[in-house]
């Protein structure tokens, strides 16, 4: 399994991708949260194990959110 660090906001969490959804316009995926690595001050507390869909379009140069993959 890979793991990938997800940011949004001041979320930081490591996620499993369970599913690319992606097409040529969207980039898109249901992830999986392993571990919160740094809580949101913004928005209540993304428990662990919980799945969620993340889209924006590919296009999009703004900060909504990013995922990469966990450097060990």
């Amino acid at each position: 399994m890979k793991i990938y660090i997800y940011k949004e906001d001041d979320w930081i969490a490591e996620v499993e991708i369970l599913e690319d959804l992606s097409d040529k316009k969207y980039l898109s995926y249901r992830l999986k949260v392993i571990k919160t690595i740094r809580p949101s001050r913004i928005y209540t507390s993304t428990e662990d194990g919980h799945i969620f869909r993340c889209t924006r379009l590919k296009e999009y140069k703004g900060p909504l959110w990013s995922l990469e993959e966990k450097k060990e």
